[in-house]
């Protein structure tokens, strides 16, 4: 194999890596309690609503190492809180704030 073949087979791999290694760091979809209570919509650009009360609140998101980080804002109604969320079967255990370890359920 000649070095300009094993250059672009060297890109096409890394680029392969890149975006496998991508695609779990977002969440996508929505998830609702299973007290049908609270419900979070994700994009996967790292935004999030968090819908409660008949009101919702803006948030954001990042990768942890375990999971998710969510910081969701109050909107003067409620403290800013930060829930953590680890993957579970394709459903999302949530805590922080008013949340204790609670079954999200993807939709």
């Amino acid at each position: 194999m000649n070095i300009h073949k094993m250059k672009n087979l060297s890109a096409v791999l890394i680029l392969m890596l890149c975006l496998c290694g991508c695609s779990g760091n977002s969440l996508n979809g929505s998830y609702v309690s299973e007290d049908g209570r609270y419900e979070i919509k994700f994009n996967d650009d790292g935004i999030c609503t968090w819908y409660q009360d008949g009101a919702f609140f803006n948030g954001t998101y990042d990768k942890t190492d375990d999971g998710w980080q969510l910081e969701i804002t109050g909107n003067g109604l409620y403290s800013n809180t930060v829930f953590n969320a680890i993957e579970d079967d394709g459903n999302l255990i949530i805590s922080g704030g008013v949340v204790d370890n609670g079954c999200f359920i993807k939709q």
